[in-house]
C-alpha cells in the first residue's frame, strides 16, 4: 500500500513559510518533519503558478524525495487531485506548509489505522496543526467534481451531503490549547520560542494559556522584551518600564502641551517626547546621560547629577524653576524627590510613581497624600522583567489626565 505525502502550499496565503526559524525556511521545517515518518517516502507538492510561488522552486533540487510541480489551477482541491492523477496512491497524508510540529509518532500511528480500517479520510477532531488529514484517492475520485468547487475539500465534506467514509482522530488528553500553525506575526514567535528552547509544546494545555493565551502580554512585546531586555513593544517602539496596564492607562490620556519631568531617563524618556511638548529628566549616571542625550529629540533636556552632593538630585525639579503636568518618580532618593515634586507640579498636575509596591518609599508616598492627592494603582506586568509590580498615579480634583 504506497503512502506519499502531499503539502499544500501557497506563499500568496501564506507569505512566510519562506521566514526563517533556527536559520531554515518554515517550509523545510515541515519537509524534514515528513521525512521522519517511516512510512513516507516520497513527498508531492503542486502549486499555482505565480510570481510568489516561483520562490519555492529551489526546493525540488534541495530534496530529491520530492516532487514538485507548478499549475494553472488555483483551486487547491483541484491541484491535489491533477498531482495524482497518475499515480493513484493507496493513502496521502495531506499537512500545511507551516505544519512544521507534525507529531510523529501519532502520524505514523494514523497512517498504521488508515490501512486497516481502509476508510476514505481520516482527520483529527481539533484542527491544531499536529496531525495530517489522511486521504485515499479513491476517495478523492469519487466526490473530485464537488470537492474541486471548494479549496479545502474538508469544507466539503462538513457543509454537504457525501458518500465517503470518515474517521476523525483524537490526539489524545495532552491536546493542546493552541494551534500550532505559523500564519501570523504571534504564531511566528511562539514557533521561534519552541524550537529555540526545545519547549515540550504538548504540554502547553498546562501552561500555555498564561504564556500565550488571552493576556496581551505578546501584544506588548513583553517576550522580546524579557529576551533583549530591551523596553519596547513587539513593533520594536521603546516604551516606558512601568507596568503595562499603567502605560494603557496613559496613552490615550496624554497631551501635546504637557510639559514632563522624569527622576531618571531612558526608554520612558522618549515615549514622552514624541507625546508631549517638553521633556526634562536628571539621571545620576554620567555615562548613561551620556546616551540618552545622544539619541533623544530636540524637546528633551538631560540633566546629569552627581548623587554624592547631598539632596541637589531630589531637588533638580524645583531648581529648574518650571511647573510640570507631570513628574515622573522611578531613580534614587524618592522620599525627597517626592516632597520636591509636590511643588513643583501645574494646578493640575500629577504624580507617577513607577515600583511603588516597595514599602521602604512609603513615607515618600504617605507625604504626597497628606497634600491632598489621590491614587490609582496599576499593578500587572511590565517589560523586561517577569515579576509583579505596581505603577501609582497620584492626582487632584481637575487634573491633566480627566481621573
Amino acid at each position: 500500500m504506497s503512502t506519499v505525502a502531499y503539502i499544500q502550499a501557497d506563499m500568496v496565503m501564506n507569505p512566510l513559510l519562506l521566514k526563517e526559524i533556527n536559520k531554515k525556511p518554515i517550509i523545510e521545517h515541515t519537509i524534514e518533519r515528513l521525512l521522519q515518518i517511516t512510512d513516507i517516502n516520497s513527498i508531492a507538492m503542486c502549486l499555482h503558478k505565480n510570481s510568489s510561488n516561483l520562490a519555492l522552486g529551489y526546493l525540488q533540487n534541495k530534496y530529491p524525495t520530492l516532487t514538485l510541480n507548478f499549475s494553472k489551477e488555483q483551486n487547491a482541491g483541484k491541484r491535489m487531485i491533477e498531482m495524482f492523477k497518475s499515480t493513484r496512491p493507496s493513502s496521502i497524508v495531506r499537512v500545511t506548509g507551516d505544519q512544521i510540529f507534525l507529531d510523529i509518532a501519532e502520524t505514523q500511528s494514523m497512517i498504521d489505522d488508515f490501512k486497516v480500517n481502509q476508510c476514505d479520510i481520516s482527520y483529527h477532531d481539533l484542527n491544531d496543526g499536529l496531525l495530517p488529514e489522511i486521504l485515499s484517492y479513491h476517495g478523492l475520485e469519487k466526490c473530485q467534481i464537488p470537492i474541486g468547487k471548494y479549496h479545502r475539500f474538508l469544507k466539503y465534506i462538513n457543509n454537504n451531503p457525501h458518500i465517503l467514509s470518515i474517521k476523525k482522530r483524537e490526539h489524545g488528553s495532552q491536546t493542546p490549547f493552541f494551534r500550532f500553525f505559523i500564519r501570523n506575526d504571534r504564531e511566528f514567535h511562539v514557533a521561534s520560542q519552541i524550537l529555540q528552547y526545545n519547549l515540550d509544546y504538548n504540554r502547553f494545555n498546562v501552561y500555555g494559556e498564561l504564556l500565550f493565551g488571552d493576556t496581551g502580554l505578546y501584544d506588548d512585546g513583553w517576550f522580546e522584551t524579557f529576551e533583549s531586555k530591551q523596553s519596547t513593544k513587539t513593533s520594536g517602539e521603546l516604551v516606558p518600564w512601568m507596568t503595562y496596564p499603567a502605560i494603557d492607562f496613559l496613552t490615550p490620556r496624554v497631551k501635546k502641551e504637557f510639559s514632563v519631568f522624569e527622576y531618571g531617563c531612558g526608554a520612558g524618556t522618549i515615549w514622552w517626547s514624541k507625546r508631549v511638548g517638553k521633556v526634562t529628566a536628571c539621571e545620576h549616571t554620567s555615562h548613561w546621560a551620556t546616551h540618552v542625550r545622544g539619541v533623544a529629540p530636540e524637546n528633551v533636556t538631560i540633566i546629569h547629577v552627581d548623587l554624592s552632593k547631598g539632596d541637589n538630585y531630589a531637588r533638580q525639579v524645583e531648581i529648574s524653576n518650571e511647573n510640570y503636568h507631570v513628574i515622573v518618580i522611578d531613580s534614587r532618593d524618592r522620599i525627597n524627590c517626592a516632597k520636591s515634586a509636590v511643588k513643583s507640579l501645574t494646578d493640575d498636575g500629577i504624580i507617577i510613581w513607577d515600583d511603588s509596591q516597595r514599602e521602604r518609599d512609603d513615607e515618600g508616598k504617605e507625604f504626597i497624600l497628606s497634600q491632598g492627592f489621590r491614587k490609582l494603582e496599576f499593578k500587572g506586568m511590565g517589560p523586561i522583567v517577569k515579576d509583579k509590580n505596581e505603577t501609582t498615579i497620584f492626582y487632584r480634583d481637575g487634573n491633566c489626565l480627566g481621573i
